[in-house]
């Protein structure tokens, strides 16, 4: 599902380079719930972004869904991407002008979705993540733990093969936390969706299949994260 062959990221700097990921190769599955973990400042946010598609190794091979995205031009790796990835992020980026169901079918009207078509799929996810009734609620009348569930709505709309989550639960309480673990890990289930999770959360990382950490730009595959890796 994703392929990455000998990743290497090199930003510039004033005085040198840079080296944020050195010689990574990984393969993760259809089906796989992968935690991600390191430091601040380790690499977490850049190697996702590759992952995803949203952003190219310096050099290596990346493959998502069987497609080579190093290889692609940027119309080519946006039409991938968002065919094949949903993204969830720490903040979740809700319009603020913009119902929780209309927050939701963005996605279906940039991919020129018909708009009773995109809203009927829009209360389905709503009724699937728990917030029914909040149809026509706006962002601030949401609680954090519903803003976090309606961006992944937004995210699995176009139901995509693989859901990349940076950082989801870092602005939830625990409770929140939970429910949020409890949709993906039902999500997986009943789809076969691969989750793919950054994460400071040991938590959060135990329930995942299985957790990678990232020291020094490389890539350590741990079957259970424990505090001290």
């Amino acid at each position: 599902m994703i392929v990455l062959r000998n990743i290497h990221k090199t930003f510039s700097d004033t005085t040198a380079p840079v080296h944020v990921l050195r010689g990574i190769s990984l393969s993760i599955g259809a089906g796989d719930m992968v935690a991600v973990m390191g430091a601040s400042g380790s690499g977490k946010t850049t190697l996702m972004q590759i992952m995803g598609g949203l952003d190219i190794p310096s050099s290596g091979e990346v493959s998502i869904g069987g497609h080579r995205i190093d290889l692609l031009q940027e119309h080519e790796i946006t039409r991938v991407r968002n065919r094949e990835i949903g993204f969830v992020f720490q903040f979740h980026h809700l319009l603020n002008d913009f119902t929780a169901c209309e927050n939701i079918f963005l996605p279906g009207l940039i991919a020129h979705t018909p708009l009773k078509k995109a809203r009927r799929r829009a209360k389905e996810l709503l009724k699937t993540l728990g917030v029914v009734g909040r149809d026509n609620h706006y962002p601030s009348e949401l609680s954090g733990g519903e803003k976090q569930r309606i961006a992944l709505g937004r995210a699995l709309f176009n139901e995509p093969t693989v859901v990349i989550a940076d950082e989801p639960t870092g602005n939830l309480d625990r409770e929140n936390t939970e429910k949020f673990l409890h949709l993906l890990r039902e999500l997986n289930k009943n789809t076969g969706q691969t989750v793919v999770i950054a994460t400071h959360d040991y938590e959060v990382a135990r329930a995942m299949d299985y957790c990678l950490v990232l020291q020094n730009g490389i890539l350590e595959k741990k079957d259970v994260p424990y505090e001290n890796v």
